[in-house]
Order: structure tokens, then sequence, then C-alpha cells
């Protein structure tokens, strides 16, 4: 049997009910019901829901981090896609029932009526995003001082809030392109009475607009378009000027443009294309907005990179572990650098380079051992880099095409050397090495 939306029955025993055969007795009230795998509290905060998902994607989030190091474990693109399969969708499913956005209409009344006020659904959020940094941080090699906003843009995945956004933009996405019978869009069908707020359902549905115009009439784009292009219209192009039946070819083509057009018709709906272009840009836009809001936190040295962020996969993630660690380790300054084993108190730390300068980011492009090599350096300049814009150029060149960084640590060997001369201290030197040894370790390898 049917009912009327043409939907099967749902029987009773679908709704599950938490019960406690020790505490509880029947027919008391339960702190939350199940139901198609939501959880449903008694005052709708859904708190039991985010913690149940949070807590489910958070195991295998946890898993994830620990398949991989920095030098062993699967490929870091393998990684993120298993991050996107299993842990963004099970953290996000039923987002669309108690996510709505950070703000929402008010419903008090007098002057702070239709005012946007906050849903205070910010711990919610919170958990969210601890899951999708944890994850995050699974699937590079990168060490756990890195940054949280460099992670995430590295990784190619979205914060929490991001992730909350872009499920409410698809939701919207959905309404749009719903069939007229659903029952969803009859629910959105029914009028609001001027003392009711508007519900997540109607708040998702106004997300993206239905007008392309968004609102401008007629009038109003005609009159726009004739102050854009007055001039063009009162001058009028010199070349049909004179021209015998100009002027009537010209009052056909206006009746015969606007013979049969109404405001109801067809064409003049939006399509599922561009309301699918749409929904990207509100996608893009959340996406954009949060990067930005990031980017001032961190470093001068990380912002000089000029580096975007989009929810995609990096060609990076490609690399060997390895590799991917060095190119991350340049990028963030958190690696086996000077600085920072003096911010982070390492006082065992070698922070001087096998010719010994100070190991920096940019000296992988100064250092003699890399400089002996320029001659077979993929996409090289016309001269070895010997200043820091000149250096900072070129790596920003290199680190943009991974398979140029490859290239390059492949042919000068600047790692490699440098831990078979650290080993070869170790063994040597008991003692903390001056640069009089290093330099004599140096000969010796090369």
């Amino acid at each position: 049997m049917r009912n009327p939306t043409g939907f099967a029955v749902i029987p009773d025993s679908s709704v599950t009910r938490t019960y406690d055969h020790a505490s509880n007795r029947s027919g008391d009230e339960q702190p939350a019901l199940r139901w198609l795998g939501v959880w449903i509290d008694r005052k709708l905060s859904f708190k039991r829901h985010v913690a149940e998902r949070s807590t489910k994607a958070l195991k295998v989030a946890r898993h994830i981090k620990g398949l991989a190091g920095v030098r062993f474990g699967p490929p870091a693109a393998s990684l993120r896609k298993a991050v996107v399969t299993c842990v963004q969708s099970s953290l996000l499913y039923g987002s669309e029932v108690w996510y709505g956005g950070r703000r929402k209409p008010s419903a008090s009344h007098g002057y702070n009526r239709n005012r946007l006020v906050s849903t205070r659904l910010g711990p919610l959020i919170e958990k969210t995003n601890k899951v999708m940094v944890l994850a995050a941080r699974g699937v590079l090699p990168a060490w756990r001082t890195a940054p949280t906003a460099s992670v995430l843009r590295d990784a190619g995945l979205p914060s929490g809030s991001t992730a909350l956004e872009h499920a409410r933009i698809r939701f919207a996405l959905r309404l749009r392109t719903l069939d007229a019978a659903h029952p969803l869009v009859r629910r959105l069908e029914t009028p609001i009475l001027p003392w009711q707020r508007a519900t997540k359902l109607r708040c998702a549905d106004t997300l993206i607009p239905t007008d392309p115009t968004e609102g401008s009439t007629k009038e109003a784009a005609a009159e726009k378009q004739f102050n854009t292009c007055s001039k063009s219209a009162l001058d009028g192009p010199p070349g049909h000027m004179g021209i015998e039946g100009n002027e009537t070819a010209d009052e056909l083509a206006d009746a015969g443009a606007n013979e049969g057009r109404m405001d109801d018709d067809r064409s003049a709906e939006p399509t599922i294309s561009g309301i699918g272009t749409t929904a990207r840009a509100l996608a893009d836009a959340a996406t954009s907005d949060w990067w930005s809001r990031c980017l001032t936190g961190l470093s001068a040295s990380y912002r000089k990179w000029g580096l975007g962020y989009s929810i995609a996969e990096p060609p990076e993630l490609r690399l060997p572990r390895t590799l991917l660690h060095r190119l991350l380790a340049a990028r963030t300054a958190h690696g086996d650098f000077a600085q920072y084993h003096r911010r982070f108190g390492h006082t065992d730390a070698e922070l001087n380079c096998l010719c010994g300068y100070a190991k920096t980011p940019e000296h992988l492009v100064f250092c003699e051992i890399s400089q002996r090599k320029f001659h077979a350096w993929p996409a090289k300049p016309e001269r070895p880099p010997s200043r820091p814009k000149e250096g900072r150029r070129y790596m920003s060149a290199i680190l943009a095409h991974p398979k140029l960084f490859e290239d390059f640590l492949t042919v000068t060997q600047y790692f490699a050397i440098n831990a078979r001369a650290q080993q070869t201290r170790d063994l040597t030197s008991p003692g903390v090495p001056n640069r009089a040894t290093a330099y004599q370790d140096k000969t010796a390898i090369l």
C-alpha cells in the first residue's frame, strides 16, 4: 500500500529508540531516537547526532593516520580518496537536517524582526572541524607543528565549516532541480504566515536564487544598459548612416524580437546548467572566504609563495612521501631548518648544512652541492641564483610543479649527500662538529 505522496508507508519498527533495561522502564522518556540514521533529541539540538557521526568518523580518521608516516605508507593521493569517501561522507551524513548556516532570521518581534542572529552551532561545527583536521594530517607527511590552514590547503580538503557549507549548497541545488510533484517542493509552496519563521528547508531553498536578474525589472535593466551605452546609442554606427531602408529594418527587427515574449515564458526560466553554475559560484565563494580569513594567520614566509586554495586533489600528492615531505617543509618552513630548531629549542639538532651555512628553505638552491649541478637543473634560469629574490623565484617555480621539484632533487642529490655526511659525523665525531670538520666530510663525500 502506498500513501498519496507516492512513497511506501514506513512501519513503526523503522524508528529505533534507545532503551536501557537496567535503568529505564517501558514508556519512560528517552534522550533521543534514531530515524533513518539521524539522532533526534527532544529539543532538536542534534548534539547527539553530531556526537555519533563525529565519533564514527574520528575512528576512521585515526586509522588512516596510523597507516602512514613521513617516510612510509601509501601515497598521499590514495589516503585523500579514503578520507573523502569514508571520513567526510560519514561525518556529513544528515547535516542537511541540523546545519542551516551560522546565521538565521530572528524569531523576535519589533525592531529585531527579520534580523540575522547566530544559530549557536559553533560547538557542533568545531567537532566536525577537528575530525577533518585529523584526517588531513593523516594524509600528509607533515610534522605535527604544521599550521592547520596549510595542512588543509595542501591536502586539498575542506575545513569542517566549509564542508558543511558545501553540503548545504548541494542540498539547495537539489531542491532547485527536483520535480514539481516532489514532497519537498510541495512543502516549499505553502505560504509563510507573517509571525512564522522560515525553516531550514526554506532557508536552503532561498540560497540559490531562481531569478538570474536578482529581482531587477526590465525597466531597470534597460535604463542601466542605456546609461552604459548611451554614447554609442546616440552616435550610432557611422557605417549605417544614410542607408535606404535601415530605419525600417530596425523597426521590424524590434517588433519581431518583442512579439509573443511574456514574462512567464519558458525561455525566461533558469536552466539546470545555470543553477549549477550559481551553486558552484557559491561554493567557490565559501572556500575563498575561509582561505582569506585563515591566510592572515599564517607566517609571512608562507604568504610569500602566493598559494591559492581549492578543494581538489593537488598534483604534489602523487609524489613519494619522502619527497612530498621535503616539498611541504620548504613551503611551511616546518622542517629540518635552523630557525625551526631554535624556535622549539632542539639543542641536539644540526643547524648548518654540509657547506657550513645555516639550513633554510631557500638554501636548497644556493648551496654549493646544488649549484655544482646547475647545468642539469630542470627549468633552470639563465644563471645560478645568487640573491634571495632570484632564489625564491626559482623555488616558487619548482614548488608549483611537483615533477620539476622531483627532478631537481634527483639531479642535485642535496638531501642524500647531507644525510650521508650526517652519518659520517655521527660515527667519527662524538661531539658537535665545527665548520672545518664539516668541510672535510664534504670533500670526502663529494
